[in-house]
């Protein structure tokens, strides 16, 4: 394990009387997947993000390698080594740049740098090499998936002597087989000694990937240790802070209740091959495929028109659709759909 050693003592932080942090620690080892996580608002990302520094008027003290730093701008935090590649990665990339440029960014825009074209296609290579990533760098950034995007960002942290690595909320735009290759990534990174904070709500996840956990609510630290001893449940428990029988009622029957959708040998030419599946009033549905996209595809085809003929689309009026959804009796369907950034506003 690599001997750098980050920590965080008693940091707090407070929004107009609001206290987002109340005397924190966090200690995160290079060569270390840290968890950190928490229910919606526990502090996570305000935690990481007095680390990267966004917010300047934090109280308490960060040091590395027990030297006290400082980090008052996300300057600072990059000079130190601290990156984060955040969840909507579009907002950190430039659209109309190729991928040699958009990892080689900062050092682009550093007064008095120059740099020949074919050295900067080089570097960002060998950036993608560390991840064992292989990505033509001429292409434009426009025409990658979210997962190579991604894996452009994590690039651009290793171009940029990174030490620490905050991913926030990773997997959340991934599918199965493109968060399997992540961690793969993740997993160099720490046999490299980078010290990874990975933020997540994905329990399953954390216990796959992570060493160790930090486990924060409404602000304060509530377990930090050893990822190991802890189960999924122990885990949930202290994030919410009371026992999930609590929180979740038996489930009632979804039987003898109202279809609202149904779907038919819905089939595509590439990866969709005779899906069918029923919605009845009420029911929230989890829909998943191993390792590959159909589960979008399929959302898709509800939502912008994509199914083939002979998939039927039945609502609970009348009308019975087999080409386009807007013949759904007036019951459309809706989707918050992946890349929602570029792809969600008008859906």
């Amino acid at each position: 394990m690599s001997a750098n050693r980050l920590e965080m003592h008693n940091i707090s932080l407070a929004f107009s009387g609001f206290q987002a942090l109340n005397k924190v620690d966090f200690t995160l080892h290079g060569g270390s997947v840290h968890a950190l996580t928490g229910a919606n608002g526990a502090g996570k990302s305000t935690l990481m993000a007095v680390l990267c520094g966004t917010h300047a008027h934090y109280e308490g003290e960060v040091t590395i390698n027990n030297l006290p730093v400082t980090i008052r701008s996300p300057r600072d935090a990059k000079q130190l080594g601290i990156h984060l590649v955040q969840q909507e990665v579009d907002v950190a990339l430039v659209p109309g740049l190729s991928i040699a440029e958009n990892i080689m960014l900062d050092r682009l825009a550093e007064p008095g740098m120059t740099f020949r074209w074919s050295r900067v296609r080089q570097l960002a290579h060998e950036a993608l090499a560390q991840l064992d990533v292989a990505l033509d760098v001429r292409r434009s950034i426009d025409s990658c998936t979210l997962a190579e995007k991604q894996q452009i960002l994590l690039a651009r942290a290793l171009s940029h002597h990174c030490r620490f690595l905050i991913l926030d909320e990773p997997t959340a735009p991934l599918d199965q087989h493109e968060s399997e290759r992540l961690f793969a990534v993740v997993r160099r990174l720490q046999h490299q000694g980078i010290g990874v904070v990975f933020i997540s709500h994905r329990i399953h996840e954390l216990k796959a990937i992570c060493d160790t956990l930090t486990v924060l609510r409404d602000g304060r630290l509530i377990e930090s240790g050893p990822m190991g001893p802890l189960s999924g449940e122990q885990i949930v428990e202290k994030m919410l802070g009371h026992e999930l029988s609590d929180v979740f009622p038996p489930p009632r029957p979804p039987h003898g209740e109202e279809v609202l959708l149904q779907v038919d040998g819905l089939h595509d030419e590439a990866l969709l091959q005779d899906i069918s599946l029923r919605l009845r009033k009420g029911e929230n549905s989890w829909y998943r495929r191993a390792g590959r996209r159909g589960q979008n595809r399929t959302v898709q085809s509800a939502v912008r028109r994509q199914q083939k003929p002979g998939a039927a689309w039945r609502a609970e009026r009348p009308a019975v659709a087999t080409a386009r959804s807007s013949r759904l009796g007036g019951a459309r369907p809706g989707a918050g759909p992946g890349g929602a950034t570029q792809r969600g506003h008008f859906h």
